[in-house]
């Protein structure tokens, strides 16, 4: 089913449900990407509003069953279940504006692994619901994938590489400005986590397709300028790793 495109504003009922939800619900795909762009939209307006209208036509989570079961319960909508061998483990149709819209749970995100989704997430606020999503450049990895392997004929993915380009700076931005010392090491294996993906053969191949120089959106001055163990990687693993 193709619904209509939904701005994020119009979830708050469903993402009130995933607060409450015992089993953890991970936002992903396009939405996620949406919930990041919309937190820091007017400290980079400029690059983000050329993106908006900032929708997408479903929702995906990565979900366990349980967790399906109960927001079906919760939001009234009839789960039904795919096979074992669908990446997508079920979905339900939910009522959002009195229009029908898809809601999907999935097994697994392409381009990324499980470790990575389970290890690699925040709580963002959105309008007073703290939403689980991927890290950044968990999102870009995966999308990253997507725009380079699927058709894009009617999918966002290349619009929602760009979107993470910008996030991914602004995140590492605010990492290295509140970083201390006791969660330096915590710190210092997002920023090379986040490198790795920028950097990767993917972005390179993506760079050399849509105009993007994913090097420009990394914040090396200020790593340079950061804690011990993080100037240390800006000055010499970085440019020894990604340089040479």
């Amino acid at each position: 089913m193709d619904g209509e495109p939904r701005p994020v504003e119009d979830f708050n009922e469903i993402f009130a449900a995933f607060e409450e939800s015992e089993d953890p619900i991970l936002l992903v795909g396009g939405h996620a990407v949406n919930v990041w762009a919309l937190s820091y939209y007017y400290r980079s307006k400029a690059e983000i509003a050329p993106h908006e209208p900032l929708t997408s036509s479903d929702m995906d989570i990565y979900a366990t069953r349980n967790a399906l079961l109960w927001l079906g319960k919760k939001l009234g909508g009839d789960v039904r279940f795919a096979a074992l061998r669908e990446i997508v483990l079920g979905a339900m149709e939910i009522d959002v504006g009195g229009r029908p819209f898809l809601l999907e749970a999935l097994r697994s995100v392409k381009g990324v692994t499980d470790e990575e989704l389970t290890e690699c997430k925040a709580l963002v606020d959105v309008a007073g619901n703290e939403i689980l999503v991927p890290l950044p450049h968990v999102l870009l990895k995966a999308k990253l994938s997507n725009a380079l392997e699927l058709d894009q004929g009617d999918r966002q993915d290349v619009k929602h590489v760009k979107l993470l380009a910008v996030v991914l700076r602004e995140y590492l931005i605010d990492l290295l400005d509140t970083v201390k010392p006791e969660f330096e090491r915590e710190v210092l294996g997002i920023i090379r986590g986040a490198v790795s993906v920028a950097l990767s053969a993917d972005a390179v191949r993506f760079g050399k397709a849509h105009w993007t120089v994913f090097v420009g959106f990394l914040p090396l001055e200020r790593m340079a300028s950061s804690v011990p163990k993080i100037a240390s990687f800006a000055k010499v693993e970085f440019q020894k790793r990604f340089r040479s």
